[in-house]
C-alpha cells in the first residue's frame, strides 16, 4: 500500500526557496515576480534532506506527490513526474495558475494510485493555504509534520467532521520526516496502521493522537 503526501511551504523553505514562492501562487503578490525570476529561484533550488527522505520514501512503498510549491524540488530530489500534482501548477511547466482561478482536479491517470494510499502524510502546509488539505483522503490514517500543528489540524477538524486519525510530529520538520522514515523502516509494501508517532522531547517538539 502506497502514501500520499500533501507538501507546502515550510518543505521547500528548508532549500532557501521564499516561502511567498512557494505557500500560494506567487502570481497572487503584488508585484508579482516575474516568470525568469521563479526560473532563477527554480534552478538555483537544491532538494534538502527532507526532500530526499521523501523521495526514498517513494521509492520504496509508491505513492503521489500532492504540493502546493511551485518548485521542481521533489522532481530533482527524484521522484517521477508522473508521480507529483503541483496544486498550482509549477515553473517547470510554466503553467502556474492566476489570480481567480481554482485548482484543476489532479490528472485522472492518477486515480487507481490515489484511492490505493494507505495514508497520509501532511509535511509543511500553512494556515494561509488550506487549498492542500481538499485533496487528502477522508477515510485515511494521517500523519502530520509542521513546525506548529495548531492551524493545519484546526482545518481538519473543520473540513471534516469526522476526521480520520491523526498523528502528529511539532517541530523540526527535518527530524519529523526522519521520525516517519524511521516508522516505516523493514516495511515494503503493506504498511501496518495505525502508525502511532513516538513521544518527543520538548525541544525536538511532541506527537500526540487525538
Amino acid at each position: 500500500m502506497s502514501i500520499l503526501f500533501v507538501t507546502g511551504a515550510e518543505l521547500s523553505v528548508l532549500s532557501n526557496v521564499p516561502a511567498t514562492q512557494t505557500m500560494n501562487n506567487p502570481l497572487f503578490l503584488d508585484p508579482s515576480p516575474t516568470m525568469n525570476d521563479l526560473v532563477e529561484i527554480d534552478n538555483k533550488a537544491v532538494p534538502s534532506t527532507a526532500h530526499n527522505i521523501v523521495s526514498d520514501m517513494m521509492s520504496k512503498h509508491g505513492g503521489l506527490v500532492f504540493t502546493s510549491n511551485i518548485d521542481s524540488l521533489h522532481e530533482k530530489s527524484g521522484i517521477p513526474s508522473e508521480n507529483i500534482y503541483h496544486i498550482y501548477g509549477s515553473v517547470k511547466d510554466n503553467n502556474l495558475i492566476y489570480p481567480g482561478e481554482f485548482p484543476e482536479p489532479f490528472p485522472v491517470e492518477m486515480e487507481d494510485t490515489y484511492y490505493g494510499t494507505a495514508f497520509t502524510v501532511i509535511i509543511g502546509t500553512s494556515f494561509d493555504d488550506p487549498i492542500p488539505l481538499y485533496f487528502i483522503s477522508p477515510t485515511n490514517p494521517i500523519i502530520l509534520v509542521a513546525k506548529d500543528a495548531n492551524p493545519t489540524l484546526a482545518i481538519l477538524r473543520e473540513l471534516y467532521p469526522f476526521p480520520p486519525p491523526v498523528s502528529f510530529y511539532e517541530g523540526d520538520i527535518t527530524v519529523g520526516i526522519k521520525k516517519v522514515q524511521e516508522l516505516l523502516k523493514g516495511h515494503t509494501g503493506a504498511i501496518p496502521m495505525p502508525v502511532p508517532m513516538p513521544t518527543t522531547t520538548s525541544s525536538e517538539g511532541h506527537a500526540l493522537l487525538f
